[in-house]
């Protein structure tokens, strides 16, 4: 493994020359392979953990309460942020510009921001839902 690294190394290193003018200088070679390596693990494991969660719920009706539900919803929303988003984000790092035309430039955004905000909200109403448990 040190010696991929540092052959990697080394072609980084001797292909540091100026881009001519109007061209885009390309990606470092540790954030053009090694960042969209680690998203990709990311997204299988998140993928992995997220549906076995999701199948755990579904399949015991014992699971099935207002808390499980939440985390349910949390997991659904995670795995559309793993589909929709994490692949587009990874992309961008070993290409000098956008791909995949406007309007998934447009779509996966909105998606992000949908997911985060949905995220939120989740989380918020649990823990409203714990304090006036907790009041009461």
């Amino acid at each position: 493994l040190s010696k991929i690294f540092f052959l990697l190394l080394i072609i980084y290193i001797g292909s540091s020359e100026a881009p001519s003018p109007g061209e885009e200088a390309p990606p470092p070679l540790v954030d053009a392979w090694l960042v969209p390596l680690v998203f990709g693990l990311i997204m299988v494991m998140g993928l992995a953990g997220n549906s076995l969660v999701l199948c755990v719920i579904s399949k015991h009706k014992k699971m099935w309460t207002a808390t499980n539900f939440y985390i349910a919803n949390l997991a659904m929303t995670d795995i559309t942020f793993l589909v929709c988003c994490v692949p587009f984000t990874a992309v961008l790092y070993p290409l000098p510009s956008w791909i995949f035309g406007n309007f998934m430039c447009k779509f996966v955004s909105y998606i992000q921001q949908v997911r985060c905000t949905e995220r939120k909200e989740t989380l918020w109403k649990k823990i409203a839902t714990i304090n006036n448990k907790i009041i009461a």
